[in-house]
């Protein structure tokens, strides 16, 4: 396979479109198929919970560890870099402005959808603790500024700490999307300090390369689930999260080989902020549309076998296509504020 830079980007971008998707599929099934399936258990419907369990070890932590591959050459520059302070106040525009069009539509649409608030105090609260599912952009925010404090720190001991920090999160009665943050910390300082290597991944992966993870992630997991110190098994499921998205990892640069999975894939990769911001209102959306809108169709179809097989996958491709239809419309309008820092004067504009 060649390594290119061109080529490197590509898996990279189809990577980031890939974790995206996974996240969409996960709030769809989490959100609105589980609790539709709920009075009719079956088979089908265990799978998909399943398949959330498992893609939940590779989506975040393979999405946080492209971030930091992507910025690792500005945070080794220190926090000096006006690049680094550029990308830490975009990042954080980006947050609050679309914490600002959440809470707007949290107060329009007045029925109970997950992680909503109602009140300015909460929304004030939220822009220095998140708990949305914005938290990933608030998390970037918080790990640039950190690893570009600490630039000088050698990574032995900047990797151990976040290992540290993740088990105790977890360990811990703490909770709250937030605490996301701390928990997966550890990837973001992967890509960063792993960079080098990661960047020519395409170069010296092997075939045997995903047998191994293979085996060390049904290990690890199947020992967590027997040992009865909680802090091993919670070391243990990090193994697993660790193992899982570098396998996740592997996949992508296996199948990016062929350029007609990989360009569709990039290119979805390459939007990945529109598709994050806006795939929960989407499903805030359709929640309330199915609430107030077609209630008895939509009971009266959740028991059958298509239904089960067929909604989750087709409300994720129907959000993500509306999620881009979206984006185009409001940039095509003048509303690039919402995917663009408007900031950075004498030079282009940012967009996701």
């Amino acid at each position: 396979m060649s390594t290119k830079p061109a080529d490197r980007i590509g898996w990279i971008d189809a990577a980031r479109g890939l974790s995206v998707l996974a996240i969409v599929l996960f709030h769809v099934v989490i959100w609105v198929y589980l609790p539709g399936a709920g009075q009719h258990s079956n088979p089908i419907q265990k799978l998909w919970e399943r398949q959330g369990e498992i893609l939940g070890s590779i989506r975040i932590p393979l999405l946080l560890l492209l971030s930091g591959m992507l910025v690792s050459k500005k945070i080794r520059n220190g926090s000096g870099d006006p690049k680094l302070r550029y990308s830490i106040a975009t990042n954080y525009y980006f947050y609050a402005l679309w914490l600002l069009v959440y809470f707007l539509i949290f107060i329009v649409i007045q029925i109970q959808v997950p992680h909503a608030f109602h009140s300015v105090g909460q929304l004030v609260r939220q822009l220095f603790i998140p708990d949305t599912t914005l938290w990933y952009i608030f998390a970037l925010v918080v790990y640039t500024v950190v690893l570009g404090l600490l630039r000088t720190v050698p990574v032995a001991v900047v990797l151990p700490v976040s290992v540290l920090g993740s088990i105790a999160v977890v360990v811990s009665p703490l909770d709250g999307l937030w605490t996301k943050i701390p928990e997966n910390m550890m990837f973001f300082v992967l890509g960063v300090y792993g960079s080098r290597l990661l960047f020519s991944a395409a170069s010296w992966v092997r075939w045997w390369h995903p047998v191994l993870l293979c085996v060390t992630a049904v290990c690890a997991l199947y020992t967590a689930g027997r040992v009865p110190w909680e802090i091993l098994a919670v070391s243990l499921r990090l193994v697993f999260k660790v193992a899982s998205a570098a396998l996740g990892l592997w996949v992508v640069i296996f199948i990016c080989r062929s350029r007609a999975i990989s360009k569709p894939l990039s290119a979805l990769g390459r939007r990945t902020l529109p598709i994050y911001v806006l795939h929960a209102p989407m499903l805030y959306l359709w929640l309330w549309a199915s609430e107030t809108l077609w209630t008895d169709a939509y009971l009266s179809s959740t028991g059958s076998t298509a239904w089960n097989v067929l909604f989750p996958v087709s409300l994720t491709t129907a959000v993500v296509a509306a999620s881009l239809l979206l984006f185009t419309v409001f940039t095509k309008c003048g509303l690039n504020f919402l995917f663009e820092a408007p900031f950075r004067p004498g030079t282009k504009n940012h967009r996701a």
